[in-house]
């Protein structure tokens, strides 16, 4: 064996020294946030573009996927509430145009799935645009659930995990390419107004103006857009957590709010706040 491969020891990763929440506040650690932010970012501008120059299509049959997550581990406390938008749904259904289709898509595991499948829900997910309207249940494993892979610090989303799975979920959906998506929580139902509602002309995106800011915050969020370079075109300081339009352009935002919020945990705020 040659001498220079002689008793050769790997430094052990960086995170293993000083533990990942501190690895994340070394200049690595912050320039890795900050490059999944970038990146996040970059993939919004890029749907942005795709939509400006696509050529408007008439599409025969409209498909619209409302989005939920459930949780399998607190599904008891929410039996009432999916039951009501799974009652506002049937009734959507029953009233929409022939050219609309709306699924009902849940992401849950454990005891959701259970629940999910007691009130009619199935595991097989559309596949064509003709297929009738149905209620899909998407596998989904929480992150507080998933095994870390033995090279990587720990994500700290799980600090904030109980919240962030609604977007996670979304963000890592990757199943029928819906013409519209409503991403919402499960305490909500449909109202009849939605029955036969799509998007008005030129608009891509509908949100809320959301429920949880103070003063501190909005000044606190503006600065790190700031410090992660990014835009606010459309001064908002906030942002509901109902969002309704393209699926590439939702599920790019939603991938934005996770790298971001990855940062703001990590580098932004204590616990406490």
């Amino acid at each position: 064996m040659p001498a220079s491969r002689r008793n050769v020891s790997r430094s052990p990763p960086l995170w293993e020294s000083i533990g990942s929440e501190a690895f994340w506040k070394t200049p690595q650690g912050q320039a890795r946030l900050k490059g999944e932010v970038t990146q996040a970012a970059e993939e919004v501008d890029a749907v942005l573009d795709a939509l400006k120059s696509s050529s408007v299509t008439t599409n025969q049959t409209t498909v619209r996927g409302v989005m939920i997550c459930l949780p399998g581990k607190d599904v008891e406390n929410r039996v009432r509430e999916l039951r009501a938008l799974y009652l506002s749904w049937l009734l959507a259904i029953s009233q929409q145009p022939s050219g609309l289709r709306t699924d009902l898509l849940i992401f849950t595991d454990g005891n959701g799935v259970d629940l999910a499948k007691s009130l009619g829900c199935v595991e097989d997910p559309r596949r064509e645009s003709s297929s009738p309207s149905r209620c899909v249940i998407s596998p989904y494993t929480p992150i507080e659930d998933r095994s870390r892979p033995a090279n990587q610090p720990e994500d700290p989303l799980l600090r904030y995990s109980g919240y962030i799975n609604s977007i996670v979920s979304f963000a890592e959906y990757d199943g029928f390419d819906y013409h519209l998506v409503l991403r919402t929580d499960t305490d909500v139902f449909l109202a009849p107004g939605f029955y036969n509602w799509t998007l008005p002309e030129n608009v891509t995106l509908l949100v809320g103006q959301g429920g949880y800011i103070v003063e501190n915050t909005a000044a606190h969020l503006s600065y790190v857009s700031k410090t992660l370079g990014l835009r606010n075109e459309f001064n908002h300081p906030n942002v509901g957590s109902t969002w309704f339009g393209n699926l590439g352009l939702a599920r790019a935002a939603a991938r934005l709010s996770v790298a971001s919020a990855r940062w703001l945990i990590a580098e932004e705020y204590s616990e406490f706040e």
